[in-house]
C-alpha cells in the first residue's frame, strides 16, 4: 500500500537497483554538489581511504586516485568514493563531484558541515556499505536522480533535514536497503522500486 500524499511515512515500502559506483565517503564539507551529465568526459575517481590518520579532507595521503597518485580532489569534475572508518573532516571549500558512494568497507558516516546549509544533487548517490549513512543537512535533487540503497537490507541512508529540489525534481529509490526522510520535504516525488523501504517520521508530497 503505497503512502498517501503528504502522510507520514512507515518503513514498509521496498525497492531495488543493482550497485553502480564502488565509491564511499564522509563529507563533513561547508557545500557539496554532485554533478553527472550524460556525454561529459569520465570523471576521475577519488578514494578517500583516510590513511593519514588525520581525517583532513585537504590532506593527500587520505585520497587516492584510479591511477594510484595520492591526491585530495578537486572542488570540481571528480567522483567521490568514501571508504574506510576513518571520519572526514569539514572543508570551508564548496565541492562539485559527479557522483557520491559509500563504499562497501565504509563505517558509519554523517555529513553535516559547518557553515553551509544545503547539498545538491545532480548525479548518483550509492549507499554500499550496509550500515548508516547520514545526510544531516537540507538535500536539493536536481533533476531526476538515483539513490541505491546497497544490497543489504542493513543499509540506511538518513535524511535528516528537508529533501527539495528545482525543476520537477525526482529521487528514484532503489536496492534492498532503506532511505529515512525524517522531515516535512518539498521534492516533487520519490518513486521506490520494488526491494527497497522508504521509512521515516518525516513527510513526502508524493511516492
Amino acid at each position: 500500500m503505497s503512502p498517501s500524499p503528504g502522510r507520514s511515512l512507515a518503513p514498509r515500502v521496498l525497492a531495488r537497483l543493482s550497485p553502480r559506483f564502488p565509491v564511499s565517503l564522509l563529507w563533513g564539507l561547508a557545500a557539496m554538489t554532485v554533478l553527472g551529465q550524460s556525454g561529459q568526459a569520465v570523471a576521475q575517481t577519488y578514494t578517500w581511504t583516510g590513511s593519514a590518520g588525520s581525517g583532513n579532507w585537504g590532506t593527500a595521503a587520505n585520497w587516492v586516485t584510479t591511477s594510484g597518485s595520492t591526491v585530495a580532489p578537486p572542488t570540481s569534475g571528480a567522483a567521490i568514493v568514501l571508504a574506510g572508518g576513518v571520519q572526514t573532516t569539514g572543508s570551508t571549500v564548496a565541492r562539485n563531484a559527479t557522483s557520491l558512494t559509500f563504499a562497501a568497507n565504509a563505517g558509519p558516516f554523517t555529513i553535516h558541515p559547518t557553515g553551509i546549509s544545503t547539498i545538491t544533487l545532480a548525479g548518483p548517490v550509492a549507499n554500499l556499505s550496509g550500515t548508516v549513512q547520514s545526510f544531516n543537512l537540507q538535500v536539493s535533487v536536481s533533476g531526476t536522480r538515483t539513490l541505491d540503497t546497497g544490497s543489504s537490507a542493513s543499509g540506511v541512508t538518513v535524511f535528516s533535514q528537508n529533501v527539495s529540489g528545482t525543476g520537477s525534481p525526482q529521487l528514484n529509490v532503489v536496492g534492498s536497503g532503506r532511505a529515512v526522510f525524517n522531515a516535512t520535504n518539498t521534492i516533487a516525488k520519490v518513486t521506490v522500486a520494488s526491494g527497497a523501504t522508504v521509512a521515516g517520521t518525516g513527510r513526502l508530497p508524493s511516492v
